[in-house]
């Protein structure tokens, strides 16, 4: 299966080095530099592991700039045939080589929990009690980031 790296927006403020996206979906690095430059607005975002295998009972399934459930065989149907992806976790910001639209492979990449105090190694259906996904991606020097 293919995973890629995709931007998307995330609450709170834009602090420097933080990554944000303009109204036109150009995606710069906050400096200490005013984000009104000529009244344009930015959001926040960050580098997202997605997936376009979509399944029954998926949630939160990104789909024609909006997010919904996937509840039948139809709606995984439609989805592939618009687009729709969904978020497995946050890429880790120590994988600074990684862009948006880079795909990969599944012994690319390791998952873990992040917790309050590190991660641990992630078990499947984590997310069923609140842990948050962080993946690490193999750099170009053969270790996980």
């Amino acid at each position: 299966m293919k995973y890629f790296a995709k931007y998307l927006p995330v609450e709170g403020e834009i602090k420097k080095e933080d990554r944000q996206i303009d109204s036109k979906g150009n995606i710069s690095v906050f400096t200490s530099v005013s984000m009104n430059i000529l009244g344009e607005t930015y959001k926040k975002v960050k580098l997202f592991f997605c997936s376009r295998d979509t399944q029954v009972g998926d949630k939160d399934v990104h789909w024609d700039e909006a997010t919904t459930d996937i509840v039948d065989k139809l709606d995984v149907k439609l989805g592939k045939e618009a687009g729709a992806f969904k978020v497995i976790g946050e890429i880790s910001p120590e994988a600074t080589w990684v862009k948006e639209g880079d795909e990969f492979n599944e012994n690319e990449i390791q998952r873990y929990a992040k917790l309050e105090h590190g991660i641990a190694p992630w078990i499947k259906d984590r997310e069923k009690v609140g842990y948050e996904c962080i993946v690490q991606i193999k750099g170009p020097c053969g270790h996980f980031h």
